[in-house]
């Protein structure tokens, strides 16, 4: 807040899916099925970049990250397969970690390239059904002066 003013608030409990290993819908079986064909692929991942103007409070940042993704079952949810056969894994407990690059020196020109350069990058990073961080809501913030980029699938 502008004020410098905190609200506490309360979120209503989401229930949460009870089955330890749930089926996967026609489409997450789809999407295994094709990610089976290949090693990994990122053509399924829509990268997004923002601007952010004003100061990034880091830590605040990435607790409301945490929160989404504690409240949203499907950020949490990997796909593993168990005799042959493809199931959800919903991950109780998750690591969030921002990759933090500084891009303030040396000029405009350049942090945009670099910035462009990057964001090409981690588009083309395979997306990982199976792995330990299924999703990758926020992958790396960018550090521009008063403000400050963030990149995310």
């Amino acid at each position: 807040m502008k004020d410098g003013r905190q609200f506490d608030f309360a979120l209503p409990d989401i229930e949460e899916c009870r089955e330890e290993t749930p089926a996967l819908s026609y489409l997450q079986r789809r999407l295994w099925f094709i990610d089976q064909l290949g090693e990994g692929s990122a053509q399924y991942t829509t990268p997004r970049a923002f601007k952010l103007t004003g100061r990034l409070r880091i830590e605040a940042f990435e607790q409301a990250l945490r929160t989404i993704i504690e409240r949203h079952e499907v950020l949490r949810t990997r796909i593993v397969t168990v005799e042959g056969e493809p199931f959800q894994r919903i991950e109780r407990e998750f690591e969030l970690s921002l990759v933090k690059i500084d891009l303030r020196p040396p000029g405009e020109a350049q942090r945009k390239m670099r910035v462009r350069e990057l964001a090409e990058e981690d588009a083309r990073r395979a997306f990982d059904l199976a792995g330990p961080r299924p999703g990758r809501p926020a992958s790396s913030t960018r550090t521009c002066g008063s403000s400050a980029g963030l990149e995310g699938r």
